[in-house]
């Protein structure tokens, strides 16, 4: 569970009804994000966007069950501990995708069932979302390194948004103006695009939707700024792929739940 969510009160019992149902080794639905505020509201229709973070399965409503890539806040068979360890403690981010990418890679099976159900509260300050989001593409370059792959394309876009912007801004400097104005007219004119989706399904929130290109933005530069100073941070780990899992221990895991 995380510090920003509450679940159902069926959540459990619907986990173990699904873990008995289905052939997955860890089971969790989409979560109903709820807000406060313009920006809180901005941050929440942000995040639910396919432009935002890329159509993320369970931060969508979801009418069926379907085997997905990763989840939030997942129940796990405990076999799964047993036989590829338990979380990361070396992440302060990203535990949970790091460990669903590795649970897949070893041939286990995550599945998102809409009858568990949680509520998440996102941050309410632009600068708590920066925050964030920068914790997640720095540490997100120390999940490709240990897994040695991506899980999803789309945790590339905003390093690559930020390369490219780089190499343009260098390239004002000898005059050719044409790159930048490509990239950033580019950007902005899917977030423009964006924005009126977002409006004609969200039109009662017309201030937040009215913030929504900054969050956007902020949202997309703070995880591919982060993945690029992580790209140095961790320079020298990628040959670094051990988990550092040093309190799981499953004598005593065992003989706890048996006393």
């Amino acid at each position: 569970m995380d510090g920003h969510c509450e679940i159902a009160l069926d959540y459990i019992q619907n986990c173990l009804i699904t873990l008995g149902n289905t052939k997955a080794d860890c089971v969790g639905g989409a979560t109903d994000h709820i807000a406060s505020g313009i920006i809180g509201n901005s941050i929440t229709i942000a995040q639910s966007s396919l432009f935002g973070v890329g159509g993320v399965d369970f931060r969508q409503n979801q009418a069926n069950g379907k085997y997905v890539d990763t989840l939030a806040f997942g129940a796990y068979k405990r076999e799964v501990f047993e036989k590829i360890g338990g979380y990361d403690e070396e992440l302060v981010r990203n535990q949970d995708d790091e460990f669903n990418f590795r649970l897949i890679q070893n041939g286990g099976k995550i599945w998102l069932d809409p009858n568990i159900k949680s509520k998440y509260y996102p941050r309410t300050s632009l600068n708590k979302l920066f925050k964030q989001y920068f914790q997640y593409g720095f540490y997100k370059i120390r999940v490709f390194q240990k897994r040695g792959g991506i899980a999803s394309w789309r945790q590339l876009i905003p390093i690559l948004f930020i390369i490219f912007l780089l190499i343009a801004i260098g390239m004002v400097k000898f005059g050719w103006v044409l790159p930048i104005k490509f990239i950033l007219g580019t950007y902005f004119s899917l977030s423009f695009l964006f924005t009126i989706k977002e409006f004609l399904k969200n039109n009662s929130k017309f201030n937040s939707i009215l913030l929504l290109p900054i969050t956007f933005f902020i949202i997309h530069f703070a995880y591919g700024l982060g993945s690029f100073f992580g790209l140095f941070y961790f320079m020298k780990s990628w040959k670094d792929t051990k988990i550092k899992d040093s309190t799981f221990n499953k004598e005593l895991f065992y003989a706890n739940s048996l006393s």
